[in-house]
């Protein structure tokens, strides 16, 4: 599968809307995307961040207000295939069931190989299955926000975006409520998709043994946690 991206000007990178890349794919590296999915009206939009798992480098972001659930799904597969089929993290809250429809083949679409499923206790079956897509909840967000926070402190990951550091900073928790979201009117559509590129980020990390003097990777088994769908 060819891709092809096109350069183009924009007045205003507040304003600007699609794929930044920063950098190019290296042809042995892993790479990972989160994905925060918006309803595609009002000031809040839908964005993915890919990460470099071998450096902790942000390389590339998607963002949009505008976007269709299937054009947003359509440019997360095109975004996940440049970077080497890169591990894709959906948040599958309200709109996020579309996007999961479309690229986990529900909808006779895209079918996008390498999708995060979390576990979930089947009330039918009786038994721990797996379901695509990260659901954000009050259980689910405060560790998701703890680790970007770990990440970023530690400089394990780094991110020279502008936009996406705006956004870091304008985030806050509620010292009433302990509801953890942007500031006033400040968006943090980046934020939360940073912060799950982060874990899949974390996930590979620990699925992954570098085997010493050598570049191939060993494979070790790992065990979540069926409530949250995080790694123990």
């Amino acid at each position: 599968m060819k891709l092809k991206f096109v350069e183009r000007d924009c007045a205003s990178i507040k304003e600007f809307e699609g794929w930044k890349i920063w950098v190019k794919p290296k042809p042995t590296n892993i790479y990972v995307i989160g994905a925060d999915v918006a309803e595609g009206v009002g000031k809040d939009g839908s964005c993915a961040q890919a990460l470099d798992v071998m450096t902790g480098d942000h390389v590339a972001s998607y963002w949009s207000r505008n976007v269709d659930i299937d054009d947003y799904a359509a440019e997360l597969y095109k975004g996940g295939h440049y970077y080497n089929k890169a591990h894709l993290i959906i948040e599958v809250n309200s709109a996020g069931a579309g996007v999961v429809a479309h690229l986990g083949g529900s909808l006779g679409g895209l079918a996008y190989p390498n999708l995060y499923r979390r576990m979930v206790f089947d009330e039918f079956l009786q038994k721990q299955t797996k379901k695509i897509g990260f659901r954000t909840t009050n259980a689910t967000k405060r560790p998701l926000i703890d680790n970007l926070k770990a990440g970023l402190r530690s400089g394990a990951l780094q991110t020279k975006d502008k936009m996406t550091i705006q956004e870091l900073g304008t985030f806050i928790q509620d010292e009433k409520s302990g509801r953890m979201a942007a500031k006033g009117s400040s968006r943090d559509d980046r934020v939360m998709a940073l912060a799950l590129a982060w874990e899949q980020f974390r996930i590979l990390k620990q699925n992954l043994k570098y085997i010493d003097g050598e570049d191939e990777l060993g494979l070790q088994r790992q065990q979540f946690d069926p409530i949250s769908g995080f790694p123990i």
